[in-house]
């Protein structure tokens, strides 16, 4: 099960002063939600809920870093913002990994010619 969005919210502001509503930064929770269910969860979206992030731990973290790029990029802290993306990107790309990895159907053995010269 997946961090809560709250949870979120509450790192990110913990981790950085904004000025950014909750709401606000729900809204680029959701953002992302959408991201991942249109390249990701395509067919097998998990039913966790508004509340609940989609990727499991430790996956789940890169909506911190997405959530604290945004809040930089919007105050024109373009460095910050830069070292956020860059985790972000960073975490996302684990993600993939593992996902391509753990959903990828079952190959078929039986039908591959083995020892074929």
């Amino acid at each position: 099960m997946g961090m809560k969005k709250f949870e979120v919210l509450k790192r990110v502001d913990t981790l950085c002063k904004n000025p950014f509503s909750a709401e606000e930064k729900r809204a680029w929770c959701a953002e992302l939600d959408a991201m991942l269910k249109k390249e990701y969860y395509r067919m097998d979206t998990p039913d966790v809920g508004e509340e609940e992030t989609l990727p499991p731990p430790p996956y789940d973290a890169m909506y911190i870093d997405f959530v604290m790029a945004k809040c930089c990029y919007y105050q024109r802290d373009f460095d910050a913002y830069n070292q956020h993306i860059t985790a972000f990107n960073s975490k996302l790309s684990d993600f993939s990994n593992w996902y391509i990895r753990t959903h990828m159907p079952e190959r078929e053995t039986e039908n591959k010619i083995k020892n074929w010269i």
